[in-house]
C-alpha cells in the first residue's frame, strides 16, 4: 500500500532515494533533500539538473543541459564539474560503486567512466537517437532505453571486448 509521508514545495519530476531516510527530489533545475524520509525538504545547488544517482551517502553525480556533469563528494552540500566531452543534453547517469558508471544522452550519447569522473569516455553507441533511461545490474550488465523504442542492452560494460586469441 502507498502512505503519504508528507509534500514537497512544488511538483516533482525525479525522485533518487539512497534510503529510507535520506531523499532527493528534482524540480525543474531546483534540487531538494529530505534527512527524514519526505517529511521535510531543504533546498540544494543544482545544475541544470536533468538526473541524479548516489552511489553512497556522501559521492553523487548530476547531469543535466549541455553535457554538464557535477560530483559532490560531502552529501550534496558541494557540487564540483567534471568534463564530460560532450555538449548534448545528458538525460541519465548511474553508478555501480564509487568509481564505475555511465551517463546517457541526446543523439545517442553514452559516457562512461572507472574513476568516479575524473575522465569521462564516449562509447561508441550503435544508435543516434536520444537516450533516457540506463540501469546497469553491476559493471558489465545494463540497459538502455531510448527515443522510437530503441531498447540497448552490454554485457561488457559498453567496452569493447578484448580479441581473443586464434
Amino acid at each position: 500500500n502507498w502512505v503519504r509521508v508528507g509534500d514537497a514545495p512544488a511538483n516533482a519530476e525525479r525522485v533518487f532515494a539512497m534510503d529510507s531516510l535520506h531523499i532527493w527530489m528534482l524540480q525543474g533545475n531546483t534540487l531538494l533533500r529530505s534527512e527524514n524520509g519526505g517529511a521535510g525538504w531543504e533546498n540544494y545547488p543544482g545544475a541544470g539538473v536533468g538526473a541524479m544517482w548516489f552511489s553512497d551517502a556522501l559521492h553523487g553525480w548530476q547531469v543535466g543541459a549541455g553535457g554538464s556533469i557535477v560530483h559532490s563528494d560531502d552529501g550534496g552540500q558541494n557540487w564540483s564539474p567534471q568534463q564530460s566531452g560532450t555538449t548534448v543534453q545528458l538525460n541519465a547517469v548511474q553508478f555501480v560503486d564509487g568509481q564505475t558508471g555511465w551517463a546517457v544522452g541526446d543523439d545517442g550519447v553514452i559516457l562512461a567512466t572507472t574513476n568516479g569522473g575524473t575522465r569521462w569516455v564516449q562509447q561508441e553507441s550503435p544508435v543516434s537517437v536520444n537516450l533516457y533511461a540506463l540501469h546497469f545490474r553491476d559493471a558489465l550488465t545494463g540497459w538502455v532505453v531510448a527515443d522510437q523504442g530503441v531498447i540497448l542492452h552490454t554485457t561488457t560494460g559498453g567496452y569493447e571486448p578484448e580479441p581473443t586469441a586464434t
